[in-house]
């Protein structure tokens, strides 16, 4: 079975580091990702909780397309309500995954694990928690990150990696850490100058990452989270969904190489 292969909404979103105020049609964008080949998309939590009741319904009613639900709600700033009101939109969307991240506070983890243990009931049972493992938190590093899920008695939480960001050696390190446990991964890739490139920029590079995580059965799902023109003058949504399209294209026909035979 060939990985599926998701949108990130994030990816398409201009006000996505600025306002955080959603500016884009999120079902239409759904719609023609679905029309361009995508298996579903990864929900920016804005593009749901600032919609329209009307846009919430409608995203009800076509809740099959989101597969994963991508959180910013923090362990710091969250209230038990907060977290209620995240683990009802789960239930709505039915979900198959949560993203979420740790907070930077390395003096705040025993917080982190209290809150995220305590939480854990309000969510369906068959729900991942999907651990965004995020430069700059607590969990950035593989043993970190494996030290803090732990200490919280989060055994069964997956981990999200951005093996075209860390390398052969870093991204090993996460697999030799969490084994099958490593289960998304976020597709975005940089340049020297941390400016977001295309996948077919480094196509080899993408061929070997990928090729190390067939190798050591990694079969989870993959969703494309930031696109070349990301932070510059072609930030608008029309020339990000082309660029997402592209890397979705490039990601599924290396994919299809390693398994030929493999369904989607």
């Amino acid at each position: 079975m060939q990985s599926k292969i998701y949108l990130g909404t994030i990816a398409l979103e201009p006000n996505r580091w600025s306002s955080r105020t959603p500016s884009i049609d999120v079902l239409q964008w759904m719609d023609r990702a679905a029309e361009n080949g995508f298996d579903g998309v990864e929900l920016w939590e804005p593009h749901y909780v600032q919609a329209s009741p009307e846009v919430q319904n409608k995203l009800y009613e076509q809740r099959a397309q989101t597969a994963v639900f991508n959180s910013y709600l923090l362990p710091e700033f969250g209230t038990e309500a907060s977290w209620e009101r995240l683990a009802e939109i789960c239930r709505r969307l039915d979900v198959r995954g949560l993203k979420f991240n740790f907070g930077r506070d390395e003096t705040r983890i025993q917080e982190y694990v209290t809150v995220l243990s305590s939480v854990r009931k309000h969510f369906p049972n068959e729900l991942a928690f999907l651990c965004e493992c995020h430069p700059g938190t607590v969990a950035e590093q593989p043993e970190g990150a494996r030290s803090v899920l732990s200490a919280a008695g989060l055994e069964d939480v997956g981990i999200i990696c951005h093996p075209f960001l860390i390398g052969v050696a870093k991204l090993t390190r996460w697999l030799d850490a969490f084994g099958s446990r490593v289960q998304h991964m976020h597709v975005q890739m940089r340049d020297a100058e941390r400016r977001i490139i295309r996948l077919r920029d480094k196509s080899e590079y993408v061929k070997r990452q990928i090729a190390l995580l067939h190798e050591r059965g990694y079969a989870g799902a993959w969703t494309v989270e930031f696109v070349y023109g990301t932070a510059s003058p072609n930030d608008i949504p029309d020339a990000l969904f082309t660029e997402a399209c592209e890397d979705r294209d490039v990601l599924a026909s290396t994919l299809l190489g390693l398994n030929p035979s493999g369904e989607r």
